[in-house]
């Protein structure tokens, strides 16, 4: 979640503008992960307008993200049927049964390992693409990419992205 506090400043610079930026990251069930403040106001209008687009995309993937990986998060893959489970609207989210049953087995459905999203960006980023260089005489350089582990295979195949 983005909160952008900004107004036109009154002093001398003109065309600035005094801006906050609060950048909130947070799971299910609204515990905050990651929470920044930054001080914006020394940047061109411009230049904030654009940090806040590029902030809102990587919120937008990242949701995009977190919707193709239920089955493996321990974020719940059925939030509506933890939703008809909360008594008020005010009241502290409540998982379904299907993600309780994940959280205390640490398991799917299928028997597959279960990640948080930051361990199984983690994860992903394990995978690289060398370039190798062959000591041999007029060998050609070429480049290789590890091979993907299973939760890193089906991760990628969830998203639809192939190596």
């Amino acid at each position: 979640m983005l909160h952008l506090l900004a107004q036109a400043s009154p002093g001398a610079q003109r065309g600035r503008i005094i801006a906050h930026l609060l950048r909130e990251s947070s799971r299910q069930g609204g515990k905050v992960r990651k929470r920044s403040l930054a001080n914006l106001t020394h940047w061109p209008p411009d230049r904030v307008r654009a940090h806040v687009l590029g902030c809102m995309l990587a919120y937008y993937v990242a949701w995009h993200m977190r919707q193709a990986w239920a089955p493996i998060l321990f974020d719940g893959d059925a939030p509506s049927a933890g939703a008809a489970r909360q008594e008020s609207a005010v009241a502290p989210a409540k998982r379904s049964p299907r993600a309780e049953r994940k959280a205390v087995r640490k398991r799917t459905q299928q028997d597959e390992p279960v990640d948080s999203f930051q361990t199984l960006l983690a994860d992903l980023a394990t995978i690289a693409k060398s370039r190798v260089q062959a000591k041999l005489p007029g060998a050609e350089p070429f480049e290789k990419i590890t091979r993907p582990t299973a939760l890193q295979d089906r991760a990628l195949s969830l998203l639809d992205v192939r190596l």
